[in-house]
């Protein structure tokens, strides 16, 4: 079953897949398969989280609450939606994945000291060998991946409602510092979404529809009210909410309003300043990315290295073994002449 660690097991893999790593060194305890947390230096969402926290310390002291709640909820469910998906990708560009907890899954053939040496033993082994297998593959596929495909989609509708939670919260700090009075917070993320639907959008890649019944379950709300400026939100708002198309949009009534005209600029402030907080995070997470992929590169170095002087080692071993026939084979005639002067 998938954890909300992105770590899983790395014995049985793509052969052309790159490992995505998200708080893990390559280390990892035999008994229970998961990856053993580094001891020292920091994972990438730490250091995207040092990044991003670094630039909040520039700002002002008013307008640090809401980077930090970003930062805090939005950027790690974000990171760990994304880090699942990547492993989600990996394991399926090959049939020959199997996860560790489908290799638990197994049995020994019991026999004596000489029915193991026989050919029908080896034989039944094998056949045994490749059943177990395909019994591994069979249950990856018709379960567990299944459920791990399940906790990705899970994983990234956390992320889109922890983002809906922060942009209502957002809302209301930029209605306090305005000074509007009776302008409701999902009211302002409505007019948002009506003047910058693309900007609104962006960070979640979902559809207005979608994004509207995530709004609606992260408010808690029984229905959505409408914006209170022009819009054609109307359709997706009557079939969400399950009202009438013929009831009237009461927030069309007031356009042209003080309020209104406030809201406009109060919703523009907002959309601005959320885009300026996930391009830095997003920063953040790509200077991550590249320490992760230098650190790849380093290993990946070091095995070249290894696997070089291991081929010279055997050839050293090679030679020595073949020095060791000529002089046995110089020796066995001196044997011979030695013995028939006798």
């Amino acid at each position: 079953m998938l954890t909300e660690s992105p770590s899983d097991d790395t014995r049985v893999q793509p052969s052309s897949a790159t490992r995505v790593y998200f708080n893990e060194a390559s280390t990892r305890n035999e008994a229970t398969d998961k990856a053993i947390p580094p001891t020292g230096g920091k994972t990438p969402l730490e250091a995207a989280m040092v990044a991003a926290n670094t630039y909040v310390e520039m700002l002002h002291k008013k307008l640090r609450p809401f980077p930090t709640d970003l930062i805090r909820q939005v950027l790690k469910d974000a990171s760990v939606s994304h880090f699942k998906s990547e492993k989600l990708k990996e394991i399926n560009a090959t049939s020959e994945y199997v996860p560790a907890i489908c290799r638990t899954v197994g049995m020994k053939l019991q026999a004596v000291s000489e029915v193991t040496k026989s050919s029908g033993f080896q034989a039944l082994e094998d056949e045994l060998t490749e059943a177990i297998q395909a019994t591994q593959r069979d249950w990856a596929t018709r379960f567990v991946l299944p459920i791990f495909d399940m906790n990705v989609k899970a994983l990234r509708r956390r992320f889109q409602l922890s983002f809906c939670r922060l942009l209502s919260s957002a809302a209301k700090g930029f209605i306090a510092q305005v000074g509007i009075e009776g302008y409701d917070a999902i009211v302002a993320i409505m007019d948002l979404l009506s003047m910058h639907g693309n900007e609104a959008l962006a960070p979640l890649n979902v559809t207005t529809h979608d994004f509207l019944v995530l709004l609606k379950e992260a408010a808690g709300m029984t229905t959505i009210p409408s914006p209170t400026v022009d819009h054609s939100l109307t359709e997706l708002l009557d079939k969400i909410n399950g009202t009438s198309p013929f009831l009237e949009d009461r927030g069309q009534e007031d356009g042209g309003s003080t309020t209104t005209n406030a809201a406009h600029a109060a919703a523009a402030a907002a959309a601005i300043t959320v885009n300026e907080q996930l391009t830095a995070a997003k920063s953040a997470v790509a200077q991550a990315t590249s320490h992760l992929e230098l650190m790849r590169e380093l290993v990946n170095q070091a095995r070249v290295i290894a696997d070089e002087a291991t081929r010279t080692r055997m050839a050293a071993h090679e030679t020595l073994a073949a020095a060791r026939r000529e002089r046995a084979a110089a020796i066995d005639p001196i044997d011979v002449a030695a013995s028939d002067e006798s």
